[in-house]
């Protein structure tokens, strides 16, 4: 099972970064293991199959968390209002950051380990400025983590 405590890098912004207004990983899916494809094209004249190699399927990368805010309080005479602007810019942020990696390759840096990867959905919001959630995926083509 992939760390969920650990400092994530992609697209140049950093999950669970210290002190910091930033998304906070409660759940990490697709870093654990590559699924395998196996081809079995009938044998044709005779019963059963050819088995052909495996080969190692893309990776699907798919993260889920909330929006943590650290440099402001939520204040209750102005309804909060410094500490949504903060929730959204740590928004707007992630959602421009992830659609530069759309079309063009990105990295996803952890620990001493990295993956190449594009978007794949997201990122998506929910809840109440209390309760703010995030998810995103990620696509790997070469499943392969250096």
């Amino acid at each position: 099972m992939a760390d969920t405590c650990i400092p994530y890098t992609v697209a140049g912004l950093t999950l669970n970064e210290d002190g910091e207004d930033t998304l906070i990983v409660e759940e990490i899916d697709g870093l654990d293991g590559i699924p395998l494809r196996r081809t079995k094209p009938p044998q044709g004249q005779g019963d059963g199959a050819i088995f052909l190699q495996s080969k190692k399927l893309f990776r699907l990368v798919v993260f889920r968390g909330f929006v943590g805010i650290s440099s402001v309080e939520w204040d209750p005479e102005t309804y909060g209002a410094a500490y949504r602007a903060a929730q959204q810019t740590v928004c707007d942020a992630w959602i421009s950051a992830l659609a530069g990696i759309e079309n063009v390759s990105g990295t996803l840096a952890w620990a001493a380990h990295s993956l190449t990867v594009y978007k794949d959905a997201g990122p998506y919001f929910s809840g109440t400025e209390f309760g703010k959630k995030f998810v995103f995926g990620l696509y790997a083509p070469n499943p392969t983590i250096a």
